[in-house]
Protein backbone atom coordinates (compact mmCIF):
# COMPACT_ATOMS: atom_id res chain seq x y z
CA UNK A 1 0.00 0.00 0.00
CA UNK A 2 1.52 3.31 -1.03
CA UNK A 3 1.59 6.66 0.72
CA UNK A 4 -1.41 7.63 -1.40
CA UNK A 5 -3.57 5.36 0.77
CA UNK A 6 -2.22 6.65 4.06
CA UNK A 7 -4.79 9.20 5.15
CA UNK A 8 -7.68 8.18 2.95
CA UNK A 9 -7.86 4.63 4.22
CA UNK A 10 -8.02 5.76 7.81
CA UNK A 11 -11.78 5.97 7.46
CA UNK A 12 -11.94 2.22 6.87
CA UNK A 13 -11.20 1.06 10.37
CA UNK A 14 -11.44 1.98 14.00
CA UNK A 15 -7.74 2.20 14.57
CA UNK A 16 -5.99 2.61 17.87
CA UNK A 17 -2.80 2.80 15.88
CA UNK A 18 -1.40 6.06 14.00
CA UNK A 19 -0.60 8.95 11.77
CA UNK A 20 2.54 10.22 11.89
CA UNK A 21 2.58 8.81 15.20
CA UNK A 22 0.20 5.94 15.27
CA UNK A 23 -1.11 5.32 18.72
CA UNK A 24 -0.43 7.09 21.92
CA UNK A 25 2.20 8.02 24.42
CA UNK A 26 3.57 5.55 26.93
CA UNK A 27 1.47 5.45 30.02
CA UNK A 28 -1.76 6.71 28.54
CA UNK A 29 -4.99 4.98 29.51
CA UNK A 30 -4.77 1.22 29.16
CA UNK A 31 -6.67 1.16 25.83
CA UNK A 32 -3.94 3.29 24.23
CA UNK A 33 -0.52 3.75 25.82
CA UNK A 34 0.93 0.69 27.54
CA UNK A 35 3.94 -0.60 29.41
CA UNK A 36 3.34 -4.32 28.85
CA UNK A 37 0.78 -6.34 26.92
CA UNK A 38 -1.08 -6.78 30.21
CA UNK A 39 -2.10 -3.13 29.81
CA UNK A 40 -3.77 -3.89 26.47
CA UNK A 41 -7.36 -5.03 26.01
CA UNK A 42 -8.11 -8.50 24.66
CA UNK A 43 -5.34 -10.09 22.63
CA UNK A 44 -3.62 -6.84 21.64
CA UNK A 45 0.13 -6.58 22.17
CA UNK A 46 2.06 -3.66 23.62
CA UNK A 47 4.53 -2.08 21.21
CA UNK A 48 6.95 0.36 22.85
CA UNK A 49 8.71 2.74 20.50
CA UNK A 50 10.48 4.74 23.20
CA UNK A 51 10.13 5.81 26.82
CA UNK A 52 7.59 8.40 25.67
CA UNK A 53 5.55 6.47 23.14
CA UNK A 54 3.73 3.14 23.11
CA UNK A 55 0.61 1.57 21.61
CA UNK A 56 -1.53 -1.54 21.83
CA UNK A 57 -1.50 -3.30 18.44
CA UNK A 58 -3.51 -6.13 16.95
CA UNK A 59 -0.90 -8.60 15.69
CA UNK A 60 -3.28 -10.81 13.71
CA UNK A 61 -2.06 -10.85 10.10
CA UNK A 62 -5.11 -9.29 8.46
CA UNK A 63 -5.49 -6.52 11.02
CA UNK A 64 -1.78 -5.74 11.08
CA UNK A 65 -1.69 -5.45 7.28
CA UNK A 66 -4.30 -2.69 7.55
CA UNK A 67 -2.91 -0.89 10.59
CA UNK A 68 0.72 -0.90 9.55
CA UNK A 69 0.11 1.35 6.57
CA UNK A 70 -0.53 4.24 8.96
CA UNK A 71 2.36 3.66 11.36
CA UNK A 72 5.32 6.03 11.49
CA UNK A 73 8.73 5.04 10.19
CA UNK A 74 10.02 4.64 13.75
CA UNK A 75 7.00 2.82 15.20
CA UNK A 76 6.50 0.29 12.38
CA UNK A 77 9.81 -1.62 12.87
CA UNK A 78 9.02 -1.99 16.58
CA UNK A 79 5.54 -3.28 15.77
CA UNK A 80 6.89 -5.77 13.23
CA UNK A 81 9.36 -7.08 15.81
CA UNK A 82 6.73 -7.49 18.55
CA UNK A 83 4.22 -9.10 16.22
CA UNK A 84 6.75 -11.31 14.45
CA UNK A 85 5.73 -9.89 11.09
CA UNK A 86 8.34 -8.76 8.57
CA UNK A 87 6.13 -7.31 5.87
CA UNK A 88 3.81 -4.31 5.64
CA UNK A 89 2.22 -3.90 2.18
CA UNK A 90 3.96 -1.10 0.31
CA UNK A 91 6.17 -0.07 3.24
CA UNK A 92 9.91 -0.49 3.79
CA UNK A 93 10.70 0.98 7.24
CA UNK A 94 14.23 -0.45 7.28
CA UNK A 95 14.82 1.26 3.91
CA UNK A 96 15.80 -1.96 2.18
CA UNK A 97 14.62 -3.05 -1.27
CA UNK A 98 14.20 -6.59 0.08
CA UNK A 99 11.22 -5.38 2.11
CA UNK A 100 9.28 -4.69 -1.09
CA UNK A 101 7.24 -7.40 -2.77
CA UNK A 102 7.04 -5.12 -5.81
CA UNK A 103 9.41 -2.33 -6.79
CA UNK A 104 12.19 -0.69 -4.81
CA UNK A 105 12.33 1.20 -1.54
CA UNK A 106 12.17 4.96 -2.05
CA UNK A 107 13.15 7.08 0.93
CA UNK A 108 12.40 10.78 1.43
CA UNK A 109 15.44 13.03 1.84
CA UNK A 110 14.54 13.65 5.50
CA UNK A 111 14.08 9.89 6.10
CA UNK A 112 10.67 10.51 7.67
CA UNK A 113 8.90 8.25 5.18
CA UNK A 114 9.74 5.41 2.81
CA UNK A 115 7.58 3.33 0.51
CA UNK A 116 7.85 0.68 -2.17
CA UNK A 117 7.56 2.01 -5.71
CA UNK A 118 7.62 0.21 -9.04
CA UNK A 119 9.95 2.11 -11.36
CA UNK A 120 9.59 -0.31 -14.27
CA UNK A 121 6.23 0.81 -15.66
CA UNK A 122 6.37 4.47 -16.66
CA UNK A 123 2.64 4.63 -17.44
CA UNK A 124 1.60 3.22 -14.07
CA UNK A 125 4.18 5.44 -12.39
CA UNK A 126 2.60 8.57 -13.88
CA UNK A 127 -0.87 7.44 -12.84
CA UNK A 128 0.21 6.95 -9.22
CA UNK A 129 2.85 9.60 -8.56
CA UNK A 130 0.47 12.56 -8.68
CA UNK A 131 -1.10 11.29 -5.45
CA UNK A 132 2.17 11.15 -3.49
CA UNK A 133 3.56 13.86 -1.25
CA UNK A 134 6.03 16.29 -2.82
CA UNK A 135 8.93 14.78 -0.80
CA UNK A 136 8.31 11.18 -1.83
CA UNK A 137 7.66 12.24 -5.43
CA UNK A 138 11.02 14.02 -5.57
CA UNK A 139 12.78 11.00 -4.09
CA UNK A 140 10.99 8.61 -6.46
CA UNK A 141 11.83 10.68 -9.53
CA UNK A 142 15.50 10.58 -8.54
CA UNK A 143 15.50 6.85 -7.70
CA UNK A 144 13.50 5.80 -10.74
CA UNK A 145 14.96 8.24 -13.24
CA UNK A 146 11.45 9.39 -14.17
CA UNK A 147 9.67 12.74 -14.16
CA UNK A 148 6.28 12.81 -12.48
CA UNK A 149 3.50 14.76 -14.14
CA UNK A 150 2.69 17.73 -11.92
CA UNK A 151 -0.90 18.39 -13.03
CA UNK A 152 -3.30 15.69 -11.81
CA UNK A 153 -5.96 14.53 -14.25
CA UNK A 154 -9.66 15.02 -13.53
CA UNK A 155 -11.29 12.62 -13.51
CA UNK A 156 -8.35 10.47 -12.54
CA UNK A 157 -7.09 7.69 -14.81
CA UNK A 158 -8.66 4.25 -14.63
CA UNK A 159 -8.91 2.49 -12.24
CA UNK A 160 -9.13 5.72 -10.24
CA UNK A 161 -7.22 7.23 -7.35
CA UNK A 162 -5.88 4.82 -4.78
CA UNK A 163 -8.14 3.99 -1.83
CA UNK A 164 -10.00 7.23 -1.34
CA UNK A 165 -7.57 9.86 -2.64
CA UNK A 166 -9.58 12.16 -4.87
CA UNK A 167 -9.80 15.32 -6.93
CA UNK A 168 -13.56 15.64 -7.13
CA UNK A 169 -16.73 14.00 -5.82
CA UNK A 170 -17.09 11.72 -8.85
CA UNK A 171 -14.04 9.82 -7.62
CA UNK A 172 -15.65 9.01 -4.26
CA UNK A 173 -18.12 6.24 -3.54
CA UNK A 174 -21.38 7.66 -2.19
CA UNK A 175 -22.11 8.88 0.40
CA UNK A 176 -18.48 9.99 0.72
CA UNK A 177 -17.40 13.27 -0.82
CA UNK A 178 -14.03 14.72 -1.78
CA UNK A 179 -12.52 16.93 0.92
CA UNK A 180 -9.40 18.95 0.12
CA UNK A 181 -6.92 20.60 2.47
CA UNK A 182 -6.59 24.37 2.26
CA UNK A 183 -3.02 24.05 0.96
CA UNK A 184 -4.23 21.69 -1.83
CA UNK A 185 -1.53 19.17 -0.93
CA UNK A 186 -4.01 16.41 -0.10
CA UNK A 187 -7.65 15.49 -0.72
CA UNK A 188 -9.52 12.36 0.28
CA UNK A 189 -12.98 10.82 0.28
CA UNK A 190 -14.80 11.33 3.59
CA UNK A 191 -18.26 10.23 4.65
CA UNK A 192 -19.92 13.19 6.37
CA UNK A 193 -23.17 11.30 6.98
CA UNK A 194 -21.97 8.88 9.65
CA UNK A 195 -20.84 10.70 12.79
CA UNK A 196 -19.70 7.51 14.53
CA UNK A 197 -17.37 6.44 11.72
CA UNK A 198 -16.26 10.02 11.19
CA UNK A 199 -15.12 10.45 14.77
CA UNK A 200 -13.49 7.03 14.86
CA UNK A 201 -11.33 8.04 11.90
CA UNK A 202 -10.79 11.80 12.11
CA UNK A 203 -8.47 11.68 15.12
CA UNK A 204 -5.90 9.89 12.94
CA UNK A 205 -5.95 12.44 10.09
CA UNK A 206 -3.48 15.27 9.77
CA UNK A 207 -4.49 18.57 11.44
CA UNK A 208 -4.93 20.18 8.01
CA UNK A 209 -7.29 17.42 6.90
CA UNK A 210 -9.25 17.58 10.14
CA UNK A 211 -9.76 21.32 9.72
CA UNK A 212 -10.90 20.85 6.10
CA UNK A 213 -13.23 17.99 7.00
CA UNK A 214 -14.75 19.92 9.90
CA UNK A 215 -15.53 22.82 7.55
CA UNK A 216 -17.01 20.52 4.91
CA UNK A 217 -18.88 18.13 7.18
CA UNK A 218 -19.85 20.50 9.96
CA UNK A 219 -18.59 18.00 12.55
CA UNK A 220 -16.04 18.47 15.32
CA UNK A 221 -13.39 15.82 15.76
CA UNK A 222 -13.24 14.54 19.33
CA UNK A 223 -10.16 12.97 20.91
CA UNK A 224 -10.40 9.75 22.90
CA UNK A 225 -10.60 9.94 26.67
CA UNK A 226 -7.02 10.27 27.86
CA UNK A 227 -5.90 10.40 24.24
CA UNK A 228 -3.82 12.68 22.07
CA UNK A 229 -5.39 16.08 21.44
CA UNK A 230 -5.02 19.37 19.58
CA UNK A 231 -6.85 22.30 21.07
CA UNK A 232 -8.16 23.70 17.79
CA UNK A 233 -9.03 20.62 15.75
CA UNK A 234 -9.06 17.58 18.05
CA UNK A 235 -11.04 18.45 21.16
CA UNK A 236 -11.05 16.57 24.44
CA UNK A 237 -14.28 15.06 25.78
CA UNK A 238 -15.79 16.99 28.70
CA UNK A 239 -14.58 17.44 31.41
CA UNK A 240 -11.08 16.65 30.17
CA UNK A 241 -8.80 19.39 28.88
CA UNK A 242 -5.86 19.37 26.48
CA UNK A 243 -2.53 19.42 28.33
CA UNK A 244 0.62 20.14 26.31
CA UNK A 245 4.21 19.27 27.20
CA UNK A 246 6.59 22.17 27.76
CA UNK A 247 8.41 21.37 24.50
CA UNK A 248 5.01 21.32 22.68
CA UNK A 249 5.88 17.90 21.21
CA UNK A 250 2.80 16.17 22.56
CA UNK A 251 -0.63 16.98 23.99
CA UNK A 252 -2.99 14.70 25.89
CA UNK A 253 -6.56 14.82 27.24
CA UNK A 254 -6.48 14.92 31.04
CA UNK A 255 -9.25 15.37 33.60
CA UNK A 256 -8.21 18.25 35.86
CA UNK A 257 -11.56 18.15 37.71
CA UNK A 258 -11.14 14.72 39.26
CA UNK A 259 -8.09 14.03 41.40
CA UNK A 260 -9.05 10.37 41.80
CA UNK A 261 -8.97 9.94 38.00
CA UNK A 262 -5.75 11.94 37.85
CA UNK A 263 -4.02 9.85 40.50
CA UNK A 264 -5.11 6.57 38.89
CA UNK A 265 -3.73 7.55 35.47
CA UNK A 266 -0.75 9.84 36.06
CA UNK A 267 1.59 6.99 37.01
CA UNK A 268 1.43 5.74 33.42
CA UNK A 269 2.33 9.06 31.77
CA UNK A 270 5.74 10.17 30.59
CA UNK A 271 7.65 12.55 32.84
CA UNK A 272 7.05 15.47 30.48
CA UNK A 273 3.28 15.13 30.22
CA UNK A 274 3.02 14.42 33.96
CA UNK A 275 4.88 17.64 34.78
CA UNK A 276 2.71 19.64 32.42
CA UNK A 277 -0.46 18.08 33.84
CA UNK A 278 0.56 18.75 37.44
CA UNK A 279 1.20 22.39 36.58
CA UNK A 280 -2.04 22.84 34.64
CA UNK A 281 -4.32 20.84 36.93
CA UNK A 282 -2.82 21.83 40.27
CA UNK A 283 -2.51 18.18 41.31
CA UNK A 284 0.57 16.22 42.35
CA UNK A 285 0.95 12.67 41.10
CA UNK A 286 1.41 10.34 44.09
Amino acid sequence: MMLSTLLAALSLFDSSSLLCKIGSKCGRAKTDGCKTSADCPGSLSCVIESANYSQCVDCTAASFATQCSYMSETFLPKAEAVCGIDRCPGRCPHHNDTECDVGVCVVEADHNWAQCIDCTNATAYQEQCIYWSADIRTAADARCGLNCTTSPPSPSPTPGPPAGRCHNNTECKAPSQCVEQADHNWAQCIDCTNATNYNASCKFWSPDMRVAAAATCGMTCMASSGGECHAHDLLCPTPQTCVTEADTYYSQCIDCTNQTWFNANCQFWSDKIRSAAEAQCGFTCP
